[in-house]
């Protein structure tokens, strides 16, 4: 009987899988690089669709250029302008909450604050207080219902217990 030569080339099926995966990209690859235009004409297109977008990016990246060189130097103007940028154009500063000018800065007003913070700490506890109620609350009744459901089980099992007891004829040897 004569055997076929063991054959030399061994390819796996995961490698066959994945070369027969990418096949497509790497054919479009080499076809792109091929046929792609050439920097200069991609540039020429990109002119001609998108000749705004240009201008206003180059007008854009210009202004901010000149910004950082005069944030460099470090003269007033440009310090005022970057506190502006960074308040979001906004000029002036809001508050959150009025200010009441004849307590301001007073010793009626440190006691005023005294009293609001004491007011504060009071309303603290009581909301730590009312937590802690509910979580012991909760806790005593899943307490009652592991009575209930231990209460059920021993229920269950004393009734098949009986209903054994019953069916057998209270004779354990039979």
């Amino acid at each position: 009987m004569v055997m076929a030569p063991p054959s030399r080339i061994r390819l796996p099926a995961h490698v066959a899988a994945y070369s027969l995966a990418l096949l497509p990209a790497v054919a479009y690859a080499i076809y792109y690089q091929r046929n792609h235009p050439s920097d200069e004409e991609f540039e020429a297109i990109l002119r001609e669709n998108y000749s705004h977008n240009i201008r206003k990016s180059e007008s854009n990246h210009a202004a901010m250029q000149e910004l950082f060189n005069t944030l460099q130097k470090g003269d007033s103007q440009s310090e005022q302008k970057l506190d502006e940028i960074l308040k979001g154009g906004s000029t002036d500063v809001k508050r959150a909450s009025s200010v009441d000018k004849s307590l301001y800065g007073t010793e009626a007003g440190v006691q005023a604050k005294k009293e609001y913070e004491k007011q504060q700490a009071i309303a603290k506890e009581k909301r730590r207080a009312k937590k802690l109620a509910a979580k012991q609350a909760k806790e005593r009744e899943a307490r009652k219902e592991q009575v209930v459901k231990v209460a059920a089980g021993t229920i269950v099992v004393g009734a098949v217990a009986a209903a054994g007891a019953f069916l057998l004829g209270g004779n354990r040897s039979r």
